[in-house]
């Protein structure tokens, strides 16, 4: 008889739940389960987290796995980072798996996550080291080519900028600003600097919580175009 578990997957941007960020990594935990006598009897899916602590599938997947409303005490992911890259988080979620009694196997690590064997342990830590390094590496070269378009452009060019629409709130937001930039083709829209006029009287604020200008709001509108025309 096989063993019931639920799958648990995590994205931490907008562009990933668009490509195959969650069809990889449910093939992927589906493709161990079949290899390994696992039955997949529910998978519980965390979009656009980043590093931070939240996790609202999560939780609510632990919470069905407390009422052992299925029997299910068994939870299988891609790889450990995709609790986190963040080693201190990993290690906290684990932590609370293994406080409840839970099983956590990784397709790529394999089990049990949540033991305290040393080795275990010690390999679980140098893994989400190594993840955490890659992420401060990402950060670190998005800074690199940031710096270099301020550079070329001869004004700073603020972080991000590209990736507004990470929230839904945000993505509301980007589509009263598309559609507000759209008239315009038909002589009845905004111009950037209007748009930017309209969000700051609202009261909304850019990514890092600064006003609205003409040029960011054609950064934001047109994310492969650095240029700051309004």
């Amino acid at each position: 008889m096989k063993k019931k578990c639920f799958g648990y997957l995590r994205v931490s941007s907008v562009g990933q739940s668009r490509k195959d960020g969650f069809p990889r990594q449910e093939k992927a935990v589906r493709d161990y389960a079949l290899a390994n006598g696992y039955e997949v009897v529910g998978i519980f899916k965390d979009a656009y987290t980043g590093t931070k602590e939240k996790r609202p599938a999560l939780a609510e997947m632990l919470f069905s796995m407390e009422r052992n409303g299925q029997g299910v005490e068994t939870v299988l992911i891609e790889a450990l980072h995709r609790l986190s890259r963040d080693v201190v988080i990993q290690e906290a979620i684990i932590k609370d798996f293994m406080k409840k009694g839970f099983q956590l196997v990784s397709a790529a690590e394999g089990p049990d996550l949540a033991d305290n064997d040393p080795s275990r342990k010690l390999i679980r830590q140098i893994m989400g080291c190594i993840s955490e390094y890659e992420k401060d590496m990402i950060v670190e070269r998005l800074q690199v080519a940031r710096d270099r378009e301020s550079k070329r452009l001869g004004h700073r060019v603020e972080g991000r900028v590209s990736h507004f629409g990470d929230t839904e709130e945000e993505q509301r937001i980007l589509r009263r600003m598309r559609a507000w930039r759209r008239a315009k083709a038909n002589r009845k829209g905004e111009t950037c600097q209007a748009i930017a006029d309209k969000l700051n009287a609202e009261g909304v604020k850019t990514k890092d919580g600064n006003p609205w200008s003409a040029p960011r709001v054609w950064q934001v509108l047109n994310p492969k175009d650095r240029r700051t025309k309004a």
